[in-house]
């Protein structure tokens, strides 16, 4: 058997799963298969490379500096630019940290053109360029943030299509998975009303709209198919118990707090947690400092490829 970790975006909320990331990384438990949509992928990152520790919450300090009014608004412009955040959060030395681990990441972004979900995996990829290229397309939320390209194409972000990829584990024969969600367990997404709006922004882009339109649909499907999952033993899910910030939120204060409701939650389920791993393994878990010397064999981490080096520190 063998065991992703899905990390679901959700923008500021997912402090919350840095901060459940962070606890893991205390513990030594580093999963060698991670999907990850949006800013999820920010956080997915810096826990391949050691660095999802409380440090960065105190040095990003507030927002109001990275998440900046873009100004004259068009259809490719977006109403925030967001490259000093993303930036911030995922530097040169935390990308190239993360392809230098070992593991396999995967990244989603939508095609603007005819909506369709596209993967890529860190295996392609031969450099942090091109990775941060990609992140920055799963987190380009329409609307709101600038449109990114990627090989001449446009992409936003991947939550559209799929916010919680289980179903991207599973088609690659993965058969458990643990899955850190950013809404609480009964939260469902309501319709968009902002029809007018996407339809003057997106006007290039009808395939794109329609799915913006629906995109409730996609989401309350994807966390149905995380509790279903969950219930049948294939998932250890987290989630935070209520919602603690919008997704662009700019106060330092509810940073922390999310960070800390996701260690302190992560901490109290561990006992559970290892006891999931160890019986999706069919191994004993591996902690403490065998994990310092590299990823968890025993969680099925194939060796460093390619002269890289396994990453390290936090």
């Amino acid at each position: 058997m063998s065991v992703s970790l899905v990390v679901e975006g959700g923008g500021m909320r997912g402090f919350y799963s840095m901060g459940v990331l962070s606890r893991m990384l205390d513990e030594g438990i580093r999963l060698p298969r991670v999907i990850a949509v949006s800013s999820g992928a920010l956080a997915a990152a810096r826990y391949l490379a050691g660095k999802t520790g409380v440090g960065f919450v105190r040095e990003l300090g507030g927002t109001r500096d990275l998440l900046r009014p873009a100004g004259l608004v068009s259809p490719r412009g977006g109403l925030l630019r967001t490259s000093g955040f993303i930036d911030r959060a995922v530097p040169r030395d935390v990308l190239d940290a993360a392809l230098c681990s070992g593991a396999h990441l995967e990244v989603s972004a939508v095609r603007a053109r005819d909506a369709q979900l596209t993967w890529w995996a860190s295996d392609d990829l031969a450099s942090a360029d091109e990775l941060r290229e990609r992140i920055v397309a799963s987190c380009s939320i329409p609307v709101v943030m600038p449109i990114a390209t990627v090989g001449g194409e446009v992409y936003v972000d991947g939550g559209i299509r799929d916010s919680i990829p289980i179903d991207r584990a599973r088609d690659e024969g993965v058969t458990h998975h643990v899955a850190l969600l950013t809404r609480p367990r009964l939260y469902r997404k309501g319709r968009q009303h902002l029809e007018l709006y996407l339809r003057w922004w997106l006007r290039p882009y009808p395939a794109l709209r329609r799915a913006m339109l629906e995109r409730h649909l996609s989401y309350n499907s994807s966390m149905l198919l995380a509790k279903s999952e969950e219930d049948a033993g294939r998932a250890f899910v987290f989630r935070p118990g209520k919602t603690f910030m919008r997704r662009f939120e700019v106060n330092p204060e509810k940073f922390r707090v999310a960070y800390e409701a996701g260690r302190a939650d992560c901490a109290a389920r561990m006992p559970a947690l290892v006891s999931f791993l160890d019986s999706a393994t069919d191994a004993p878990a591996l902690r403490g400092a065998a994990v310092d010397a590299g990823m968890r064999d025993s969680h099925g981490m194939r060796p460093v490829a390619d002269g890289r080096k396994a990453a390290g520190g936090r």
